[in-house]
């Protein structure tokens, strides 16, 4: 199963360390264990990709790192003791996760749902949100040469 990240941010999972026996095994470091990390193009990216293995206790582990490309990452974690032939964890770095969608869905919402006004004497376009009061967004407006203008304008740019 792919795990979906995102891209240009810092992504953990986790995993476990057991013995032949099932029980958990703590105090490992990240010396403990060899990384290997692949971007979507295949390349071996551990060199250039920080990957850190950090032990969150009783003998739960967690590996972070940051993708800088978009497709399918494969994570390989091998220690020589407790797992010789590697736990492997596959990744979908995405722009967007369903978090993100919800917070763009959101400002959508506010960006439609509030009062827009445009102040002739700036020749600005201001959006509030829902509650009419709020500013969210201040917008310059422009004519088709670039000057300030409410009367025919051609471009609108983000003031703040």
């Amino acid at each position: 199963m792919k795990v979906n990240i995102k891209l240009n941010a810092v992504n953990y999972d986790e995993f476990t360390v057991n013995d032949v026996d099932g029980n958990l095994i703590t105090g490992l470091t990240s010396g403990d264990f060899t990384v290997k990390l692949y971007n979507p193009s295949g390349s071996e990216v551990s060199g250039s990709i920080s990957i850190t293995i950090t032990e969150l206790g009783y003998g739960l582990y967690r590996t972070n790192f940051t993708p800088n490309a978009l497709g399918n990452w494969t994570l390989l974690i091998t220690n020589t003791t407790y797992f010789p032939y590697g736990k492997s964890s596959n990744y979908a770095c995405v722009q967007y996760l369903n978090d993100d969608i919800g917070l763009i869905v959101e400002l959508l919402k506010q960006y439609q749902g509030g009062r827009w006004r445009i102040n002739t004497a700036e020749n600005k376009m201001y959006f509030y949100k829902e509650d009419n009061v709020t500013v969210i967004a201040v917008f310059d407006l422009k004519d088709a040469d670039g000057n300030p203008s409410v009367t025919d304008v051609f471009e609108r740019r983000r003031n703040t």
